[in-house]
């Protein structure tokens, strides 16, 4: 094959020819990942002449498009006037008709104008079929709200209104929303958690709604002004053990399994749910669920989906068939979401119709064929005769939206600064809702993951399904908006897992390891427009999750914008010398900082080298050199640890809760603004929450933490902690 027009093709699509790992070596994308991932997008290239051909196709749709499918333009202010440049494309027959434009606007109104394309200035012209086609530039100032805006041009002669060609206008700020009170150098701290993980003396066996807003209470007590939480985006209701946050069936859902089922308003008038919960034997499972070590999801999923069945029950009958107040705000709910949530539901009743068939069948790509498209005979046919089963994942949806509501208006009647900050998953699982629907703005096959780095030596696959980024921006970036309003609304922070991926990803071509691929560019400037916007619109700070290979361009640009890079204390050192530790004021003041996160090593698994220990047991290190680089790199900074925090008092026997007190107190002077807590290291928990590269050889986003929240309220030990914390963050207890 010709390999420069290989290379050409490849560019047109976004596929990086190269990239520099974290030691310096340079990957070159061999010409077997470019076929596959070409090929993952809809391309069929078997020989040299199918490579020309989709050079000339992908040329020629954007000589036939007279507009672009979308352009987004930034400002500081609204108030301000927008250039809005852009070219259109017009047969050169037709120069000199004039053209009337007219901008709608999301929020009502119509502005209008005229243009004569030959009065532009003409920047190209290509022969198509037998026709010249002129490349016009385009230049107007527009007094534009920032919004989601529809561009037309029409013949100006024509009565007809009827557009010759429109466009999606999206008018962004050029920063993210940033607290008022930041001005004055506001400093936060907060408590991070995994919500499954939390233990209480009255959950189901895993941490829910309810239990999130206690810790709101407690952590406010301590001086906090936010919680973090790991996503809680729907994953897979016939799966279970399908256990990981960061792969879900969909981005723009909850998982239903966080609700409270005592705290649903229809549990209080259904007198037979309520004698199921008192039962004895029901008694006995709960108590036996809340006393393992590990999340047991099946079992709580079972509990909880029995008991959730009856209130629904109870609720159509008690509620929608009456037409009630209570229901009416369910339909308020239902309408609010529309096609989207009907669309979900529709998904859910079908995973458990087959699930229920088959237990091996919960994702859609193993449905029976006819059922595999959203809108064929098959599945329409389905939801007409299932309303009922449908309405039901619906009113999931709705009560989880209502407890997460309480919560979150909690920290405002607290007045805490931020309250819940979310986390976003980089992608989704192709078996999963977001896929099944859209199936079309997905690579097939193709999973998301990371080149080889000093924690994951193999390089990772994550499993995830990946945009194409031809089809998302034909598409006028609908998907990746509708993800962020969906998350931006329910939060007053959001974290971006892997915030790289706003510039590129790095695909894993089917049935390849990691070794095997390279990275996929995406539309940055726009992605990160609609970031800004939405931020904005729902006063959400954004905080980017920056770790690993970061571009330099990606680096700045998030800077500009106004998003938080994320700073943990392993990872920033001084690159000279020693590699020791850097000092609190070297940190950035747009920041979030902590001391690890769920992938790391808790405090106590750093010092007693758990994490290197399970790795060399499960057979993680590539090779025996690597193995002993990472075992003296560990102790060469647990005695820079120990200098650093104890100086030239350093005690004769470490006291472990004392090291991790004063490391937190230490990490608490930097100027960034937000300083976050795992609530692992508060118990000096030596197990990490997540262990990248294993999936079923390590018990991830399963293992509870070792006390309960209710000791958290009046436990001195906790208090003096987090006194400790709240008077370097100089804020009044």
């Amino acid at each position: 094959m010709d390999k420069t027009a290989l290379e050409k093709l490849a560019l047109l699509y976004g596929i990086e020819p190269f990239y520099w790992d974290i030691w310096g070596k340079q990957h070159f994308a061999s010409e077997e990942t470019v076929l596959a991932f070409l090929s993952s997008m809809g391309l069929t290239i078997q020989n040299w002449d199918d490579i020309n051909t989709e050079i000339d196709r992908h040329q020629r749709k954007n000589w036939q498009n007279i507009l672009p499918p979308v352009k987004v333009i930034r400002s500081a202010d609204e108030r301000s006037v927008f250039r809005l440049q852009f070219s259109i494309n017009i047969l050169s027959s037709d120069i000199n008709i004039p053209l009337r434009w007219a901008l709608q606007k999301e929020g009502g109104g119509v502005e209008e104008g005229y243009i004569l394309p030959a009065s532009l200035e003409i920047t190209a012209e290509q022969e198509l079929d037998g026709k010249k086609v002129s490349r016009c530039q385009i230049c107007l100032d527009l007094i534009c709200p920032f919004g989601y805006h529809l561009f037309r041009l029409f013949h100006a002669d024509s009565k007809e209104e009827i557009p010759v060609a429109e466009m999606q206008l999206i008018a962004a700020p050029k920063r993210c929303f940033t607290p008022a009170s930041w001005q004055d150098n506001e400093r936060v701290f907060g408590l991070a958690i995994q919500l499954y993980a939390v233990r209480s003396c009255r959950n189901w066996g895993m941490g829910d709604l309810t239990d999130l807003l206690t810790l709101v209470d407690v952590a406010f007590q301590k001086g906090a002004d936010l919680i973090g939480v790991n996503p809680l985006n729907a994953l897979f209701m016939q799966n279970p053990l399908h256990k990981s946050p960061y792969s879900p069936s969909s981005r723009c859902f909850f998982n239903w399994i966080y609700i409270d089922v005592e705290a649903v308003a229809d549990f209080n008038e259904h007198a037979e749910a309520q004698q199921l919960v008192k039962n004895a034997g029901f008694q006995e499972e709960l108590e036996k669920l809340r006393q393992e070590g590990l999340v047991n999801y099946p079992g709580v999923a079972k509990l909880k989906k029995q008991t959730l069945l009856m209130l629904y029950d109870g609720f159509r009958k008690n509620h929608l068939q009456k037409n009630s107040k209570y229901a009416e705000e369910f339909q308020a709910f239902r309408e609010k979401k529309g096609k989207s949530l009907e669309q979900f539901a529709l998904f859910e009743a079908l995973s458990s119709h087959f699930y229920n068939e088959n237990p091996m069948c919960w994702g859609w790509p193993v449905w029976p064929e006819e059922y595999r498209r959203p809108y064929s005979k098959a599945v329409m046919d389905y939801a007409q005769a299932n309303q009922d089963k449908i309405v039901f994942f619906i009113y999931l949806q709705w009560q989880f939206a209502r407890q997460l509501e309480t919560v979150t208006r909690r920290c405002r009647e607290l007045g805490m600064a931020i309250g819940i900050y979310g986390d976003l998953p980089v992608g989704v699982d192709s078996a999963g809702f977001d896929v099944w629907q859209a199936q079309n703005l997905y690579a097939d096959g193709v999973k998301i993951g990371a080149p080889p780095d000093d924690f994951n030596l193999k390089g990772q696959d994550w499993g995830l399904a990946p945009w194409s980024q031809r089809r998302l921006f034909e598409n006028a970036y609908s998907q990746f908006t509708t993800v962020m309003q969906a998350n931006m609304s329910c939060f007053k922070a959001l974290r971006l897992d892997h915030v790289m991926s706003l510039m590129r990803l790095f695909w894993v071509p089917p049935q390849k390891t990691p070794m095997d691929g390279a990275y996929v560019r995406y539309n940055f400037d726009d992605l990160l427009g609609i970031v800004c916007l939405e931020s904005q619109r729902n006063q959400c700070v954004v905080i980017g999750e920056d770790l690993g290979t970061v571009p330099d361009e990606v680096r700045s640009a998030l800077q500009d914008a106004g998003v938080l890079s994320y700073r943990l204390f392993y990872f920033e050192k001084y690159w000279q010398g020693d590699l020791s530790f850097k000092q609190p004021e070297d940190y950035p003041e747009q920041a979030l900082v902590a001391v690890t996160t769920h992938d790391l090593a808790t405090i106590a698994s750093f010092w007693h080298e758990n994490d290197i220990k399970i790795r060399m047991e499960l057979d993680l290190y590539p090779n025996e050199g690597l193995r002993e680089k990472q075992i003296a790199s560990r102790e060469q900074d647990k005695n820079n640890l120990v200098r650093l925090i104890f100086r030239e008092e350093t005690p004769a026997e470490l006291c472990l809760h004392e090291l991790s007190a004063r490391l937190h107190k230490y990490l608490a002077r930097a100027p960034s603004r937000i300083f976050m807590i795992q609530l692992e290291d508060v118990w000096l928990q030596d197990k990490q929450v997540n262990l990248p590269g294993t999936v079923d050889e390590y018990p991830n986003w399963q293992i509870k933490l070792p006390k309960t929240i209710e000791t958290m309220r009046d436990d001195p030990e906790v208090s003096t902690f987090f006194a400790k914390i709240a008077s370097e963050r100089k804020k009044e207890q």
